[in-house]
């Protein structure tokens, strides 16, 4: 049986890694690992497509939906509200583009949330003494009551993700993050041996 097949099956595969760093590695599933799987229906991903990217899109779609749900269920902001109001926390004025830039919404996302934010007087909205063109979004004092109010509702479902991993384990979970990323910008670029071929 194949990664792929062991995945699918809700089985990880078995890593015969010699390296001792590698020797705690787990290589059967949790009960709780299988049950996740399911969720993202990997042996719905058709022959020749990446396992490892289907399934993290999948994830990520997850995470982002739970969270809205949780904002929801607060009855306050959106997820697109919030992104906002977390990037304003963190520097008093920004600019439509670091917004867009920080939340990693659509530019027609936010421009709306901004709108309906600022109708609501979550937001303030100025033109740039440097550039009048830009305008400069700050969160009211109303604004910011209700991102403070709403921000121990996210730290739990935050704080409930990163217990489902222990220390070390979100360690590892993270290397293996950033390689899958740097393989991801590196997308379209020949490899090494099409450079020798090519050469």
């Amino acid at each position: 049986m194949g990664a792929r097949d062991q995945l699918t099956a809700g089985h990880t595969p078995t890593r015969h890694a010699s390296a001792a760093s590698r020797s705690h590695v787990r290589t059967e599933p949790t009960a709780a690992g299988q049950e996740g799987l399911a969720l993202l229906r990997l042996h719905t991903v058709p022959p020749g497509a990446s396992l490892v990217s289907v399934a993290t899109q999948r994830a990520a779609r997850l995470l982002r939906g739970r969270l809205a749900e949780v904002l929801a269920g607060a009855g306050t902001l959106s997820l697109v509200d919030w992104r906002i109001c977390l990037c304003l926390a963190r520097d008093e004025e920004q600019t439509q583009k670091a917004l867009v830039d920080f939340s990693g919404m659509e530019q027609g996302q936010v421009s709306r949330a901004l709108a309906r934010m600022e109708d609501r007087g979550l937001l303030t909205a100025r033109q740039s003494d440097k550039d009048r063109r830009v305008r400069l979004f700050a969160m009211t004092g109303q604004g910011r009551a209700w991102f403070e109010a709403l921000r121990p509702v996210v730290s739990a479902y935050g704080a409930r993700i990163d217990a489902a991993l222990t220390p070390d384990e979100q360690r590892q979970f993270l290397d293996m993050l950033g390689r899958i990323t740097a393989a991801a910008s590196q997308a379209g670029q020949p490899l090494e041996n099409d450079k020798e071929r090519a050469g």
